[in-house]
């Protein structure tokens, strides 16, 4: 949903999820709003991806420079708009979904490890380790979600936040998920949601087949994917030990995602990230654990300009 304002509306007017959340057209408006439900608070642009532009705010003083970081272009969408929303606390999950007339299948939970100042994604284990009593609240509160806001064939991706209160929603996208998340789904429960998405375009119906893959007695094993970031900025010139990290137990896969020769540094957004890993293992922590010991393991070496200042 690349409206968030227009989705948050939506969800209020069915009662399915109350989370504060208005469009603000400036820092006045924005420290109305921070008053009003209080500190701290997350402002976005209205339509964005790769968690682009979010800022979370945790003193007044910071309401401007983070209203001028989201009233930008992001993915070729000018001066979409600002959002502020109330901060939700608590872990965080994606759901990943297949859609058919109206009748929604949960696929798995995967759950999500983010910067905590960028709200960027750093990693991924699917399944989320979850008792059956709230696994089922997240499989209800998402069925709800999509039933209130018309969703009827195809694949969604929501993003949400295990509150005290129960599940709450950040977002939603009527596709898949990135960040590989689709693999880790396959790897983790035999459902292709690409495979899906395909057939369903073709006219075809793969509920039963879900269903039934989703049925099947497979080995526990849990997929996981971490994400490498540099806080050093320059233009990246060599990456060392990747045979060492590819051949590293449980880990399935290690890809650079900057070519040499382009600048890289600093974590504004998903775009930052330099290399991931995915892996495999017996519990989500191993799974963690390989998956970031690979991306861990890799060198990156920079070429970094000298600073150009006036001599006096």
């Amino acid at each position: 949903m690349h409206d968030k304002r227009a989705m948050r509306a939506r969800l209020s007017e069915a009662g399915v999820d109350s989370t504060a959340g208005v469009r603000v057209s400036g820092a006045d408006e924005l420290r109305t709003f921070a008053r009003r439900y209080g500190l701290p608070c997350v402002v976005k642009p209205v339509s964005n991806s790769g968690s682009a532009g979010i800022t979370k705010v945790t003193d007044e003083s910071e309401l401007a420079e983070a209203y001028a970081r989201a009233d930008s272009s992001y993915e070729g969408l000018p001066d979409a708009g600002v959002l502020v929303e109330e901060f939700l606390n608590g872990p965080q999950f994606s759901v990943e979904a297949v859609s058919e007339s109206g009748e929604h299948q949960v696929v798995a939970i995967t759950a999500k490890f983010s910067d905590p100042a960028s709200f960027v994604e750093l990693g991924h284990v699917t399944p989320a380790r979850l008792t059956d009593k709230v696994s089922d609240e997240i499989h209800t509160y998402v069925g709800a979600v999509l039933d209130a806001l018309g969703v009827e064939f195809g694949p969604t991706h929501s993003e949400i936040c295990l509150t005290e209160k129960g599940p709450r929603l950040i977002e939603t996208h009527v596709r898949m998920g990135g960040d590989e998340i689709p693999a880790l789904v396959r790897d983790a429960t035999g459902v292709d949601v690409d495979d899906c998405a395909a057939r369903q375009t073709l006219g075809e119906s793969v509920l039963p087949d879900v269903r039934a893959t989703l049925a099947e007695d497979r080995p526990a094993l849990f997929s996981a994917v971490w994400f490498a970031a540099l806080e050093s900025t320059g233009v990246l010139d060599h990456v060392g030990r990747l045979d060492e990290a590819r051949s590293l137990p449980g880990v399935t896969e290690v890809r650079l995602l900057a070519k040499p020769g382009s600048e890289v540094g600093g974590l504004t957004s998903s775009d930052s990230r330099v290399a991931f890993a995915r892996a495999l293992a017996d519990t989500p922590e191993d799974a963690a654990r390989a998956a970031r010991g690979a991306v861990e393991l890799l060198e990156f070496t920079l070429k970094v300009s000298p600073q150009q200042g006036r001599a006096i």
